[in-house]
């Protein structure tokens, strides 16, 4: 979304990048839309997306799930046709065997976010947010965590520190950025 401020300034944002594609785009990644069904793009789409059921902001934090996925593998997780796509999203355990080089910590902070039931998800932006100091140290430790961690954090999710790296985190470094607007 493209929005003119006042004195000519241009704001820019990027409200869905699973829409954005490029010219050469095969037919199973275009996004389904079709008059009372479901309208987007299958890859980062919520399992209840497809169920036709009511959508609330835990929808929105599986695609984030998704999209930090692929930040990740360079690659969704599910892949194939769309339809093959929406099963798998409904149906199919992650293919966590695509994260072995990943920290433990930002392996089970993206099995928490792509939970096929919203319950399990975070209820909401600000739990993830509380979540994000649990995750970093861990990682910066290295050391592992429970999905148990992430839902007993303290409310920190504000604060900011300047913490030194460690000299190894894995066969893959891994970085975390946090984005306040």
């Amino acid at each position: 979304m493209v929005r003119l401020k006042e004195g000519g300034a241009v704001t820019a944002k990027i409200i869905d990048l699973g829409l954005a594609k490029t010219v050469d785009a095969s037919a199973s990644e275009a996004g389904i839309s079709s008059l009372g069904a479901f309208a987007g793009t299958p890859e980062f789409a919520s399992p209840e997306q497809f169920a036709g059921v009511g959508v609330d902001i835990r929808s929105d934090l599986y695609s984030l799930g998704v999209t930090l996925w692929v930040m990740v593998t360079g690659q969704t997780p599910f892949r194939g046709t769309s339809a093959e796509v929406m099963y798998q999203h409904q149906h199919a355990p992650l293919p966590l065997v695509r994260l072995k080089d990943v920290p433990q910590p930002v392996v089970v902070l993206l099995e928490k976010l792509l939970e096929k039931d919203p319950a399990q998800r975070f209820q909401t932006p600000n739990e993830l947010l509380k979540a994000i100091p649990t995750i970093t140290d861990a990682v910066e430790a290295p050391r592992g965590i429970s999905r148990q961690n992430l839902q007993k954090t303290p409310s920190t999710a504000s604060r900011v520190e300047t913490r030194k790296r460690p000299t190894r985190l894995g066969p893959k470094k891994i970085s975390i950025a946090r984005l306040f607007v």
